[in-house]
C-alpha cells in the first residue's frame, strides 16, 4: 500500500509527515510512505525544522539529509493508493495531473476528519476484507462516500511554515499532527498493526 504526501517543496510538511509516520508504523511490510511537491526541485534536504520536528514527534536520530526531495509526477500519483496534500490547491493540482486520482486524493486534514466520522457500520465492513490492501481499498472508499455527504471542513489547508519562524512551524506541527494521528490510526486498522503497549505515540 503506498500512501503519497504532497506539499509545495517537498522540504517541510509533506517529509514530516512521512518520517513521522515511519517512525511509528514501520517496519510494515505492506505499506509504503513517500513524499513529492507541487513546485519541488530535485535533490534538496527538508529543512533543519522540519527535522527537528519530526525527531520531536518521534524520528529519532533524524538528520535534513536523509530525505531528497523530489516534484510530484503521473506516475507518483498513478502509483499511490492515496494521495494526501496539505492545501486544497494541492489537491486541486493532483487531480489536475491525474483526473482520475479525485477519490483517492484529499487534503490531509480533510481526510482526518472523514476517517472520524465513519459509522460503525462502514468500519464494520472494512474489518471484514482478508487483507491490508482489500481492508485500505474499502476504508478509502467509505471516507470517500462520506466525503460525498459532508460539507468541506472549514479549514483544510496547513500552514506552510517555509521561511518563517520557529512560531510558524510549530502551528504547522499543531494542524498536521492530529491529523496524521487519525491517520496512523486508519493504517493500523487496515493493516492489522498492534498499538504499542505504551499506546499511540503522542500526536
Amino acid at each position: 500500500m503506498r500512501l503519497l504526501f504532497v506539499c509545495t517543496g517537498d522540504i517541510c510538511r509533506s517529509p514530516l509527515a512521512v518520517f513521522v509516520l515511519r517512525a511509528r508504523l514501520e517496519p510494515a511490510a505492506w505499506l509504503r510512505l513517500e513524499s513529492a511537491g507541487t513546485q519541488a526541485a530535485v535533490g534538496r534536504p527538508m529543512t533543519v525544522e522540519a527535522a527537528w520536528l519530526a525527531r520531536e514527534h518521534g524520528a529519532t536520530g533524524l538528520a535534513p539529509t536523509d530525505h531528497v526531495s523530489r516534484p510530484v509526477t503521473t506516475s507518483l500519483v498513478e502509483s499511490a493508493d492515496l494521495v494526501l496534500t496539505m492545501t486544497k490547491d494541492q489537491r486541486r493540482d493532483v487531480v489536475g495531473l491525474v483526473p482520475r486520482a479525485l477519490r483517492r486524493a484529499f487534503t490531509v486534514r480533510q481526510f482526518a476528519a472523514l476517517a472520524e466520522a465513519l459509522d460503525a457500520g462502514q468500519r464494520s465492513a472494512v474489518a471484514a476484507e482478508q487483507t491490508p490492501a482489500a481492508r485500505w481499498d474499502q476504508f478509502v472508499r467509505a471516507v470517500g462516500q462520506v466525503r460525498l455527504m459532508t460539507a468541506p471542513p472549514r479549514e483544510e489547508d496547513v500552514l506552510d511554515p517555509y521561511g518563517k519562524s520557529d512560531g510558524a512551524y510549530r502551528q504547522c506541527a499543531a494542524q498536521l499532527m492530529p491529523a496524521l494521528g487519525v491517520v496512523e490510526g486508519a493504517l493500523r486498522l487496515v493493516g492489522d498493526v498492534a498499538v504499542p503497549a505504551d499506546g499511540p505515540a503522542a500526536s
